[in-house]
């Protein structure tokens, strides 16, 4: 029985954590002297929101994740169309 629970903690914190920010170390990973762009970022946020609410037990959370997902979906898409986003370093520095 604790064993269970145990499992169903480990692995709802592992989904509900490593998942979403699986975009990040992929992009890190594969070329870790560039910084992480706004798309892996927004892609992040948005896996982050439906996963959160995939592993609640309740509905109520699960329908307002999937509405913040829709808007950081819209995000992810508005970064595609911007012609031009200064890097982080550039904007820290104003």
């Amino acid at each position: 029985m604790i064993l269970n629970r145990l499992q169903e903690f480990l692995l709802g914190f592992l989904f509900t954590t490593l998942v979403p920010l699986l975009p990040l170390f992929l992009e890190f990973w594969i070329d870790p002297e560039n910084e992480i762009s706004i798309k892996s970022l927004s892609m992040g946020a948005t896996m982050y929101s439906i996963t959160v609410g995939i592993s609640s037990q309740i509905r109520l959370v699960l329908g307002i994740s999937i509405i913040v997902g829709l808007m950081f979906s819209t995000v992810f898409g508005i970064s595609f169309y911007t012609t031009s986003v200064p890097p982080y370093s550039e904007i820290s520095a104003t």
